[in-house]
């Protein structure tokens, strides 16, 4: 089994904490595979909560185009 992840450990990315954007670097990946279900991956980070794959964003336009969404 091969899992890709979207972000390594090191990598600096944006997130959203409340309503402020922040920027912070990934210290963690954690993953949950159950049978056959999609895998479920996690980044966390040394100060923030851990956060969802689907939370986490390369650049901070990316990040604004999603909540503008």
């Amino acid at each position: 089994m091969q899992i890709k992840t979207k972000f390594d450990i090191g990598d600096a990315v944006y997130l959203l904490d409340g309503y402020k954007i922040r920027h912070a670097n990934i210290v963690g990946v954690f993953f949950q595979q159950i049978g056959e279900a999609p895998c479920s991956i996690q980044y966390k980070f040394a100060v923030f909560p851990t956060r969802k794959e689907s939370e986490v964003f390369k650049t901070k336009e990316e990040l604004i185009k999603h909540i503008s969404k």
